[in-house]
């Protein structure tokens, strides 16, 4: 729940009071305190100054953020009912104590230009993050005057404050308000920070504040559809009516999706599967069932559709503040449930038929045929992956919202056939199809390029049983040798273009090689979708100790690798601090993998494997799916709780 109306002060507790009882002595820690004023007393004028004389008020040296849900305040309207979190950022270099108060009051001015309000405005409560640790709340029944202006109203104020002093020149706290549930017209809101200087006496200690107001939302249109499917999904069906199978990806496009204002949840439910609602929307499938949700954007709502929900006609609608008495719904736009709707994903919006990608990550085309990515066509032997979904359920099914742990293959494997051209792929070249590691609803192709697909751009299709995708996708096919490297990377060893070698970067292996346009590209060190950086005259490796120097003959020289380390092995209970690593053997989908675990000087956590890095979020939201726990000891230092089974040997 969201409080806001804050009294703050940077000092010790005295006697367990904020100064409320009337006329305490002024706070000699530097700090803010109550003193006989309350907060309707100061509000929203010179607030603390009464006690902090002598200082600067709103000195040019402080910087005072106020953010709600991480935005500026000037773009947020409120809608009633709703909690957003109320972020207070402060610096001021010269300052040793800092102590805050933020008070919210709604309703007309009381005295003409006054600007105080005395309706309620909501309630607070400490933010649940970090920067709500050293908040605490109060309200008006804890005012043992009632002065004017306000009276007997102040028993609805609350106000906020921290409940011990912030050291230290900087600061944030997080106050989670809930707002009215009715639209009490604008509400004022009063920050006031006090930069203590620490000498122990109340003079020269600098007042920065901030009297903000905050309008209603105007009223919203209800959500609408326009559209369905994208280059990520596959509602639509070009002829027909839309389709779309149990379990699948699907999408609708619209506008309103969304209460402007709105902070994100988290990524997963308390189940660690997506969740059916994000920032108060969802998507109803046919007779109420709710859609988990992948991702969702004023205009966008990427789903999956519910793997129980029967064949047949269907309807799919998007809810505004779903569950909520002011539930707002779009019409439902009819589409049909059918057993498989196979769909291959295209990597790019605005370039029809990218849709496999190589081992070595570049996408499977023309070379140089997409600005800014790497694109090669495939060669006779080369391994390429294919992704998609409709393709119908696995072999053992995964829960709705459930991230994939493991390759599972289709139930319906020999129903499938893949189609480069008219050619049809014999059942050895294609070497798995199932579900796409780290995902809900993808399918994963894997497909051997055999030696009879001839050069040239070939039609790509997949058919399940008697249907087939959409068309679209394309094939690029080059006469020639794989060209995936097998050297080991050495210092003085010269590449050429179309040449490469192998390296060992930030703990996993990495690839270092020359483009068929003459640049250079490192592989293998970021994320899953993008591990790769490319640069035409100089490539920056200094981050993972390596360093590579394009000749004046168009080679590039590696002339600098990473020193082989010795890293620890991972252990439960093994705490990790800042600058160290540790190393863990793990088997994943069948395969041994080595993850590396860093920490690096911030205190920020990552773990680097051979399908990626992965850090903060993403990693604490990935390793359950592998059996794995890692806490943050809030000191920048982690301890590992839990790790996966090694490895069986054979």
């Amino acid at each position: 729940m969201n409080r806001i109306a804050t009294m703050v002060r940077g000092g010790l507790a005295l006697g367990g009071l904020l100064g409320i009882v009337a006329g305490a002595s002024a706070n000699p820690f530097g700090g803010i305190l109550f003193r006989g004023l309350q907060p309707v007393d100061t509000f929203p004028g010179e607030s603390c100054s009464q006690c902090h004389r002598g200082g600067k008020a709103n000195p040019s040296t402080a910087t005072l953020e106020v953010l709600v849900n991480g935005s500026a305040v000037s773009a947020y309207a409120y809608m009633p009912g709703e909690t957003v979190a109320l972020t207070i950022n402060f610096t001021e270099p010269e300052a040793r104590r800092l102590g805050f108060l933020v008070m919210a009051r709604s309703g007309d001015p009381v005295l003409p230009d006054s600007g105080v309000r005395c309706g309620p405005a909501g309630s607070m409560m400490p933010g649940e993050s970090e920067a709500g640790d050293s908040v605490k709340v109060r309200n008006g029944t804890f005012i043992r005057r009632k002065p004017e202006p306000c009276g007997d109203q102040l028993d609805d104020i609350w106000w906020a404050t921290q409940s011990r002093p912030t050291l230290g020149p900087s600061a944030t706290w997080e106050v989670l308000w809930a707002l009215p549930e009715s639209n009490v017209g604008p509400i004022t809101v009063s920050v006031v920070v006090n930069g203590g200087n620490g000498d122990g006496e109340t003079s020269g200690d600098n007042i920065s504040s901030r009297v903000l107001t905050i309008e209603p939302a105007v009223a919203q249109p209800p959500p609408q559809i326009t559209g369905g499917g994208d280059v990520l999904a596959g509602l639509a069906s070009p002829g027909g009516a839309p389709q779309g199978a149990p379990g699948a990806i699907a999408s609708v496009t619209g506008s309103n999706f969304l209460r402007p204002g709105t902070a994100p949840n988290s990524m997963l439910d308390d189940t660690g599967r997506l969740p059916t609602l994000d920032r108060g929307t969802c998507v109803e499938i046919g007779d109420l069932h709710r859609a988990r949700l992948l991702s969702v954007d004023s205009d966008t709502a990427t789903f999956q559709i519910p793997s129980d929900i029967g064949l047949g006609s269907s309807t799919v609608r998007v809810v505004r503040g779903c569950g909520t008495a002011d539930a707002s719904a779009s019409a439902s736009m009819a589409f049909d449930i059918v057993a498989t709707r196979p769909l291959l994903f295209q990597f790019s919006e605005d370039e029809a038929g990218l849709t496999a990608l190589g081992q070595n990550l570049a996408l499977v085309a023309p070379a140089g045929h997409v600005e800014g990515r790497r694109t090669r066509p495939a060669v006779a032997g080369d391994i390429v992956n294919l992704f998609g979904t409709g393709l119908g359920p696995v072999e053992p099914p995964y829960e709705d919202g459930e991230f994939a742990s493991a390759l599972r293959p289709l139930r319906n494997a020999a129903g499938l056939r893949v189609m480069i051209g008219e050619m049809e792929l014999e059942a050895s070249s294609l070497l798995y199809a199932g579900s796409a590691p780290f995902f809900t609803g993808l399918h994963q192709l894997i497909l051997e390029i055999p030696e009879s697909v001839p050069a040239g751009s070939h039609n790509l299709s997949v058919h399940v049983d008697s249907v087939v995708s959409l068309a679209g996708p394309k094939l690029e096919v080059a006469a020639g040798e794989s060209l995936l490297p097998t050297t080991a990377c050495s210092v003085d060893l010269v590449l050429n273009p179309l040449e490469g070698c192998l390296a060992n970067f930030s703990g996993t292996t990495g690839v270092l090689e020359v483009d068929t346009d003459g640049k250079a590209c490192v592989l293998g060190s970021t994320d899953v979708f993008a591990m790769w950086e490319c640069d035409a005259a100089s490539l920056d490796l200094t981050r993972y100790g390596a360093a590579i120097e394009k000749q004046d003959d168009g080679t590039w020289k590696v002339t600098m690798l990473p020193e082989e380390e010795e890293i620890q092995e991972c252990t439960e209970d093994l705490t990790v601090n800042p600058g160290e690593s540790c190393q863990v053997e793990i088997n994943y989908a069948g395969s041994e993998i080595d993850v590396v675990i860093t920490v690096d000087d911030e205190g920020v956590i990552c773990a680097t494997t051979s399908l990626g890095k992965f850090c903060d979020t993403s990693l604490l939201a990935l390793l359950p799916i592998v059996g794995a726990e890692i806490e943050d000891n809030k000191d920048g230092t982690w301890t590992i709780s839990k790790l996966p089974a090694p490895p069986s040997e054979p």
